[in-house]
C-alpha cells in the first residue's frame, strides 16, 4: 500500500488543504502545533474511521455548525487505485463513509467501509498504526521505562497483549471451573447413600400394595351402602310427595284464615266510614244555604277591595304631586343660577385673544434678550481668554528675557524686548479695565431686563391657564344645563299625568265601615263553608260503599264454608309424620356410615399419594445425582481442554519470541552498525525484551550509553519492530513508514547517518515520512512538505 493524496476539510487545524505524496524519503517540516502529525491522524481516520478523540475535537474551530468535517484518501494497493471518502455531517456530526476501486463503489456505509479496509490491509487499526507509525515519545519509552512497562509496550506493538489477555481469561475460567468441580463433588451422593435410597423406595412400594388392598375393601362396603341408600331414597321421595301435599293443604287453610281475618277488619272499617258519611249527610242538608251567602259576600268584598285600592292610589298621587312641585322649584332655581354663571364666564373668555397676543409678544422679547445675553457672555469669555493668553505670553517672554521669540513673527526680540513687554502689559490692562468691565455691566443690565420679562410672561401664562379652566367649565356647564332642562320637562309632564289620573279617581267613593262588616261575616262562615265543600266528595262515595259492604258480607260467608270443608279433609290425609321421621333417621345413619367409609378411603388415598410422592422424590434425588455427575464430568473435560489451550498459547508465545527477538536483533544490529560507522557491532533483544549493545565485543545494558546513542538505538529498534511486524503479518501490502521527531539530540553527522539508513530501508518501503519541527534538516530530504 502506498499513499497518493489526502484532502482535508475542516479537519482540526485545516479548513481546506490537500497533500500529494511521492515515493522515496519525504520530510514533513513545520513548527510545533502546525499540523504535521494531523496529516497522519487524518489518514488513520480515513482508513478506520476513528482517531481516539471525541468527534467534536476533530472539527475546525472556525467552521460553522452546518459545515461538514471531511477527509478523502487516495492510495494504491496491489496495483489498484482506491479512494476513501469519510465525513461527519450536521449538528450531531453523523458519520458517513464510501470506498471506491477506481470509479466503482465497493462499500457505502461506515461499517461496510471498516470491514472492507480491514480485509484489504489484513490488519486491524491498532496493528496498522503500530506497523507504520512511531513517535519520539514512544522511542524514548523503550529505553527509559522499567522492564515490565517496556515489555508491555513491545508486546502491544507485536500484538501479543491480546494473547496475554486471552491466556489470563483462560486462567480465570480454569480457576472458576476448579472451584465449581470441587463444589459439585461435595454435592454428589456416596455409594452407601444411593443404596439406602433404593432400599427406602422398595419398602415404600410394598406399603403401597397393602394400601391398595384396603382401598379395595372400602370400595366394596361403599357399594353395599349405596344400594341400601337408593332403595330408601324411593320411600323418602314418596313420603316427601305426601308431606308436600299435606303442607300445601295446611298452607291453603292458613291463607283462607288470613283472608277471613282481613275481611272482618275491612268490614269494621267500612262500617265506620259509612257511619261518618251518613252523619255528614245530615250536616250538609242543614247548612246548605251558607254556600250561596258566601258567594254573594265574595263578590261584594271584591268591589270594596277595588274601591280601597283606588283610594290608596289617590293618596299616593297627592303626595307625589307635592314632591314634583318641590323638584320643579329647585330645578328652576339651579337652571337660573347656572345660566348667570355661564354668562359671566363667557365675558372672561372674550379676553383670551388679548392675553395670547401679549404672551407671544413677551415670549419673543425674552428670546431676543436671551440672544443678547449669550452674545455678551461670549464677549466676556473672549476677553478673559485673550487676557489669559497674553499673560502666558508675557510670563514666557519674561522668563527667557531678550532671547525670547516674538509671539507674532517668532524671531528673537533682542532690543525690542522692553517694548514688547510694555505692549503686552498695556493690552492686559486695557482689556481688564475697559472691555471686561463693559462686558460685565452689559451682561448685568440684560439679566435684569430678562428677569422682569420672564416674570411678566409667567403672570400672563397663569391667566391663560385660568382661562383654559374656565373654557372647560363652560363646556361642562352647557352640557349640564341641557340635562337640567330635560329633567325639568320630564317632571312637569309627570305632574300633568298625575293630575289627570286624580280627576278620574275623585269620582270613586270608598265605605271602610261596610268593608269591615262584610269581611267579619265572611271570616265567620268560611270554616263552615270549607267543611261543606270537603263533605261533597265523601257523600258521593256513600252509595258505592254500601254496595261494597254487601259484597264483603257474601265473601265472608263463602270463606267460612270452605274452611270447614278443608279442615275435615286434612284429618283424613295419608301422610304420617312418625313414619317420615323413622325413614329419615335410617337414611341419616346410612349417610354417616358412608361418610365414615369415604373419609377412611380418602385417608388411605392420601397415604397412598404421600408414599408415591416419597418414592418419586427418592427417584428424583437419584436422577439429580446422576445429572450432577454428568455435569461434573463435562466441567472436568472443559477444564482439561482449557489447560491444553493455555499450554498451547504459552508455547505459541515462546515460538513467537524465539522468532521475533532474533529477527529484531538482526535488523536493529545491521542498522546500528551502519549508522555508527561500525562503532557498535550488535544490538541484542532477549526474550524478556531487555535491550543490550555490544561495544568492543562486550554486552552492556542500553542505560550505559549517552543520550544520542540511546536515541539512535531506540530508532533502529523501532524500525526493526515495524519491519518484523510487517513480516509477521505476511502482509506485503504496507509500503510506507512514518516517524515523528526521531532525530532527537543527534548531531549533524548522526543525522546524515540516520538519513542514509532510512534510504536503505526504502528498498523495502517505497515511501518513508519523517516529521520534524527543525527547519535546518530540510536539505537532508529528497522531497519536503512544509506546513
Amino acid at each position: 500500500m502506498t499513499l497518493n493524496r489526502v484532502q482535508l476539510k475542516n479537519f482540526k487545524c485545516y479548513q481546506e488543504k490537500s497533500f500529494e505524496f511521492s515515493f522515496g524519503l519525504t520530510g514533513i517540516i513545520g513548527r510545533n502545533g502546525a499540523g504535521k502529525s494531523t496529516i497522519f491522524e487524518a489518514i488513520f481516520f480515513a482508513l478506520y474511521g476513528e482517531t481516539g478523540r471525541n468527534k467534536e475535537e476533530l472539527k475546525n474551530s472556525s467552521a460553522e455548525s452546518k459545515d461538514e468535517v471531511a477527509v478523502t484518501l487516495e492510495f494504491i494497493l496491489n496495483g489498484k487505485e482506491y479512494r476513501i471518502e469519510r465525513s461527519l455531517r450536521g449538528k450531531n456530526l453523523t458519520a458517513k463513509a464510501e470506498l471506491y476501486n477506481a470509479a466503482e463503489l465497493i462499500a457505502s456505509s461506515v461499517t461496510g467501509v471498516n470491514e472492507a479496509v480491514t480485509k484489504l490491509l489484513g490488519m486491524s487499526k491498532e496493528a496498522f498504526v503500530n506497523t507504520v507509525f512511531a513517535s519520539q515519545k514512544e522511542l524514548t519509552k523503550l529505553s527509559q521505562l522499567g522492564n515490565d512497562e517496556r515489555k508491555r509496550i513491545i508486546r502491544r506493538l507485536l500484538g501479543l497483549e491480546r494473547v496475554d489477555r486471552l491466556q489470563m481469561r483462560i486462567g480465570l475460567e480454569i480457576r472458576d471451573l476448579n472451584r465449581e468441580i470441587k463444589v459439585a463433588k461435595e454435592h454428589l451422593y456416596s455409594k452407601e447413600q444411593i443404596a439406602q435410597i433404593k432400599q427406602t423406595i422398595k419398602t415404600k412400594q410394598e406399603k403401597l400394595e397393602e394400601l391398595a388392598k384396603l382401598i379395595g375393601n372400602s370400595n366394596q362396603e361403599l357399594e353395599v351402602i349405596q344400594k341400601a341408600l337408593e332403595a330408601l331414597k324411593k320411600q323418602l321421595q314418596e313420603q316427601s310427595r305426601l308431606k308436600e301435599n299435606f303442607r300445601a293443604k295446611e298452607a291453603d287453610i292458613a291463607v283462607n284464615n288470613a283472608k277471613l281475618e282481613r275481611l272482618g277488619k275491612e268490614l269494621l272499617k267500612l262500617s265506620s266510614d259509612i257511619a261518618k258519611r251518613q252523619e255528614g249527610q245530615e250536616f250538609f242538608a242543614k247548612n246548605r244555604a251558607l254556600l250561596d251567602e258566601r258567594k254573594n259576600l265574595q263578590e261584594e268584598l271584591a268591589k270594596l277591595q277595588a274601591q280601597k285600592e283606588q283610594q290608596l292610589r289617590k293618596e299616593g298621587l297627592l303626595k307625589e304631586q307635592e314632591q314634583l312641585r318641590a323638584q320643579l322649584k329647585r330645578l328652576n332655581e339651579e337652571i337660573k343660577e347656572l345660566q348667570n354663571r355661564l354668562k359671566e364666564y363667557r365675558l372672561k373668555l372674550a379676553k383670551k385673544g388679548q392675553y395670547k397676543e401679549a404672551h407671544a409678544k413677551y415670549k419673543e422679547h425674552c428670546a431676543k434678550l436671551e440672544a443678547a445675553q449669550r452674545e455678551a457672555q461670549a464677549k466676556e469669555t473672549s476677553a478673559k481668554t485673550v487676557i489669559l493668553q497674553t499673560k502666558k505670553q508675557l510670563e514666557g517672554i519674561k522668563k527667557l528675557g531678550s532671547q525670547a521669540s516674538c509671539p507674532t513673527c517668532t524671531r528673537s526680540l533682542l532690543s525690542e524686548y522692553e517694548s514688547v513687554v510694555a505692549s503686552l502689559s498695556q493690552t492686559i490692562k486695557r482689556l481688564t479695565s475697559s472691555e471686561l468691565v463693559q462686558a460685565n455691566e452689559q451682561l448685568k443690565a440684560i439679566k435684569e431686563r430678562l428677569d422682569g420679562a420672564n416674570k411678566k410672561l409667567e403672570k400672563i401664562q397663569k391667566v391663560l391657564s385660568k382661562i383654559e379652566q374656565i373654557e372647560a367649565f363652560v363646556k361642562e356647564g352647557e352640557t349640564r344645563l341641557v340635562k337640567l332642562k330635560q329633567n325639568y320637562e320630564q317632571i312637569k309632564q309627570k305632574g300633568l299625568q298625575n293630575k289627570a289620573e286624580l280627576e278620574k279617581l275623585n269620582q270613586s267613593v270608598y265605605d271602610a265601615s261596610a268593608h269591615k262588616t262584610k269581611e267579619e261575616r265572611f271570616n265567620t262562615i268560611e270554616p263552615l263553608y270549607k267543611r261543606l265543600i270537603g263533605l261533597e266528595p265523601m257523600l258521593a262515595e256513600l252509595p258505592k260503599m254500601l254496595e261494597q259492604k254487601e259484597a264483603l258480607n257474601g265473601e265472608q260467608k263463602s270463606l267460612e264454608a270452605n274452611l270447614k270443608s278443608a279442615k275435615e279433609e286434612l284429618k283424613k290425609h295419608p301422610y304420617k309424620p312418625k313414619i317420615d321421621e323413622e325413614l329419615n333417621k335410617e337414611h341419616q345413619a346410612l349417610l354417616e356410615k358412608k361418610d365414615q367409609l369415604l373419609k377412611q378411603k380418602q385417608n388411605q388415598a392420601v397415604g397412598q399419594a404421600k408414599i408415591k410422592a416419597e418414592i418419586a422424590s427418592s427417584q428424583e434425588k437419584l436422577l439429580e445425582d446422576k445429572n450432577r455427575s454428568l455435569a461434573l464430568e463435562k466441567k472436568v473435560f472443559e477444564r482439561d481442554d482449557l489447560l491444553r489451550l493455555k499450554l498451547f498459547l504459552e508455547s505459541f508465545k515462546s515460538a513467537i519470541n524465539a522468532k521475533v527477538t532474533p529477527r529484531i536483533s538482526q535488523i536493529a544490529s545491521d542498522l546500528f552498525f551502519e549508522i555508527t560507522s561500525g562503532r557498535y557491532q550488535h544490538i541484542e533483544v532477549d526474550n524478556a525484551f531487555d535491550f543490550y549493545i555490544y561495544d568492543g565485543g562486550k554486552r552492556y545494558p542500553i542505560a550505559r550509553f549517552s543520550g544520542g546513542e540511546v536515541d539512535l538505538a531506540n530508532l533502529v529498534l523501532r524500525i526493526a519492530i515495524s519491519k518484523t511486524l510487517n513480516e509477521l503479518s505476511s502482509s506485503a501490502t504496507i509500503g510506507f513508514l512514518a516517524f515523528d521527531e526521531v532525530f532527537g539530540s543527534q548531531d549533524q553527522q548522526r543525522r546524515y547517518a540516520i538519513m542514509e539508513s532510512f534510504a536503505k530501508i526504502s528498498e523495502h518501503y517505497r515511501q518513508i515520512f519523517l516529521i520534524s519541527h527543525d527547519p535546518e534538516i530540510k536539505e537532508l530530504f529528497e522531497r519536503v512538505i512544509e506546513v
